[in-house]
């Protein structure tokens, strides 16, 4: 109980304005690799099933294709055996993929995932020191006195 109450002592606006900070960047990144990464992705793994067929993997039109290709991709890298056990890939345009994207793609992965963590780690602070910050404020009502 000592944990808690240390925890719910503690200041961490600090650290929820970085975290704010960098969803606000993570969102942004995102629509900036989508749009860049998009016709790439296309040329260089056309031949994936994953890729060529999006329908599989619950992809939309427009922005949420390219951010949905993103994560298709990241998973394609995360586990290859497991899109080669089931037909989403095609090995040899997977090894021929430029590393230089596989990293980027993949540290942007793992960017999101710590972010989303820290402000999963924040909410559940805040759920265990009593703390909401998004209820209403209770305002305490004016007596009535008659004359």
């Amino acid at each position: 109980m000592r944990g808690v109450i240390d925890l719910c002592s503690a200041d961490i606006s600090c650290v929820a304005v970085i975290a704010s900070f960098a969803f606000i960047l993570i969102i942004v990144q995102t629509l900036v690799l989508a749009f860049y990464f998009k016709n790439k992705i296309d040329e260089l793994l056309g031949n994936c099933e994953a890729i060529k067929n999006p329908s599989l993997l619950f992809s939309q039109p427009g922005v949420w294709n390219g951010i949905t290709k993103l994560g298709t991709v990241a998973t394609i890298f995360l586990l290859p055996k497991t899109m080669l056990k089931y037909g989403f890939i095609d090995p040899v345009q997977v090894k021929a993929f430029p590393p230089t994207f596989k990293y980027i793609i993949l540290i942007h992965f793992f960017m999101t995932l710590s972010v989303f963590f820290v402000l999963g780690m924040l909410r559940l602070r805040s759920y265990l020191c009593g703390v909401w910050r998004f209820s209403r404020p209770q305002v305490a009502m004016p007596s009535r006195t008659r004359l």
